[in-house]
């Protein structure tokens, strides 16, 4: 509150000076009044007296009788004046108890319109700030953060498939279980069979509804769960002129220097540039496929694909 005086009394220097100015007058004319009334009393009393003394002794009337009637005439008129001086004061003093009571309503509306100024300018401040947070936060996000798409968000079919070079001698079976977990991310499990005998062959495949431009995209990451040491499969990218690129994927398995692989066991996430895929045209990619044939292994396996996403790193 002292505060908030001290500012009253900088923004309103000329309005506080007038005000006490005010003050002091009435109260100085109560005191010339109250003052008045008592030298006006004693004057009119003592010249009632001499009056008296002085006024010859051949009226009827003795000295005692004329010197009672002039004391209460001077009695009388010294209360006249009480009374009068009383009626100055009463209305100085309800004058100065308005203009004080304006003084006050207008000091109490000046911090009034303080206090919501100040309310308006922390109101303010704490806006921008917010504003400056949410901008520093967005700077952050979008700078740190590389765009990527989920292989779900580009129009597609997902199946597995299998096949033989020539029946009669091998086949190849497989299944393919669409997972999907509470936050909604989808995981593809394969399970798929090599005869021991003939040339045999099992995958899925990500087949696009239309060729897809990847060539924006930097980076593939796949994330891998195998169900055994011994899976081996192909990552093989295939444009619309039938042209494939591949990689070689399992687990302890040695990458080229520009793929990376975390996880340890059967988990393994693989990082592989676009630019690995040199063979094919990345503006027209037709499929995305896990392939597996008897070259590299024959027998029962399986494999869970737990997310494959493309990254656009600036």
């Amino acid at each position: 509150m002292d505060n908030k005086e001290e500012n009253l009394d900088k923004e309103f220097p000329e309005e506080q000076l007038q005000f006490k100015k005010q003050i002091e007058k009435w109260k100085i004319i109560a005191g010339f009044a109250g003052a008045a009334a008592v030298i006006l009393g004693a004057f009119l009393a003592l010249t009632g007296v001499i009056y008296s003394t002085n006024r010859p002794i051949s009226v009827a009337q003795t000295a005692e009788a004329r010197n009672t009637q002039a004391v209460q005439t001077a009695t009388a008129q010294q209360a006249m004046l009480e009374v009068y001086a009383g009626q100055v004061r009463q209305t100085a003093e309800a004058q100065l108890a308005v203009q004080e009571a304006l003084a006050t309503r207008a000091l109490g509306t000046a911090q009034a319109d303080l206090s919501a100024s100040e309310g308006r300018l922390l109101q303010a401040q704490q806006t921008a700030e917010a504003a400056q947070v949410a901008a520093a936060q967005a700077t952050i996000t979008a700078s740190a953060e590389p765009r990527l798409a989920a292989i779900e968000n580009f129009p597609l079919e997902v199946f597995a498939y299998a096949g033989a070079a020539d029946p009669k001698t091998g086949w190849g079976n497989a299944f393919l279980n669409v997972r999907q977990a509470g936050d909604g991310q989808l995981a593809y499990k394969l399970d798929y069979i090599l005869s021991e005998q003939g040339d045999a062959w099992a995958g899925m495949a990500f087949k696009f509804s239309e060729p897809q431009n990847l060539a924006p995209y930097s980076f593939l990451e796949i994330a891998l769960l195998y169900g055994s040491q011994t899976v081996r499969l192909d990552l093989i990218f295939k444009d619309v002129n039938g042209k494939e690129s591949r990689l070689a994927l399992g687990p302890g398995m040695t990458y080229p220097t520009e793929v990376t692989a975390e996880g340890s066991g059967l988990s393994q996430t693989v990082h592989v540039p676009l630019g690995y895929f040199k063979d094919v045209n990345l503006e027209f990619i037709r499929e995305i496929t896990l392939h597996a044939d008897s070259s590299r292994g024959r027998g029962a396996f399986n494999v869970i694909v737990e997310w494959l996403e493309l990254l656009e790193e600036d």
